[in-house]
């Protein structure tokens, strides 16, 4: 039971943490995960070469220059953080508050849990395997989490 009651915590502190995702908006970082370091290798050739990472750095860096101007200024920088803030608090607000009041309660958070949790658990053993978390789309479920709740339509 501490098990779940850990995965639960975990999953609602990820839903709430609007900057985590921005801690590498835009700068260089080494890919850590297969499906990055497939997609930064290029040649498939099982390495990433400088030439192949140099130039994913520059595009990250590139989309915060808003003037084109081939400088990123601290100002740039803070506009796309706050634009991309904003769009994390609207996606939060869609996911969670699903009475649509502006707030969010502690009932609507548990419930937008249980049922994320609940997808999840595809072997409905009432617990999560690394496997049914690594499977779990997110984001997807998030758009037709989002979609039930906007058409009135239940979960069950």
């Amino acid at each position: 039971m501490k098990t779940h009651t850990y995965i639960l915590a975990a999953g609602a502190s990820l839903l709430l943490l609007a900057g985590a995702t921005m801690a590498h908006a835009n700068e260089p970082y080494l890919p850590r995960g297969q499906k990055l370091f497939d997609r930064v290798d290029a040649n498939k050739d099982g390495a990433v070469a400088l030439p192949e990472f140099k130039p994913l750095a520059e595009k990250r860096l590139a989309a915060a220059d808003a003037n084109g101007d081939g400088v990123v200024t601290a100002a740039e920088l803070d506009a796309l953080f706050k634009a991309r803030a904003e769009k994390r608090r609207i996606r939060i607000m869609q996911l969670l508050d699903t009475n649509r009041d502006g707030n969010i309660t502690t009932a609507e958070l548990d419930k937008v849990v249980e049922d994320m949790f609940n997808d999840a658990d595809a072997d409905r053993n009432g617990g999560l395997s690394m496997g049914e978390i690594q499977g779990f789309k997110r984001a997807q479920w998030r758009r037709a989490f989002v979609e039930h709740i906007d058409t009135g339509q239940s979960r069950n």
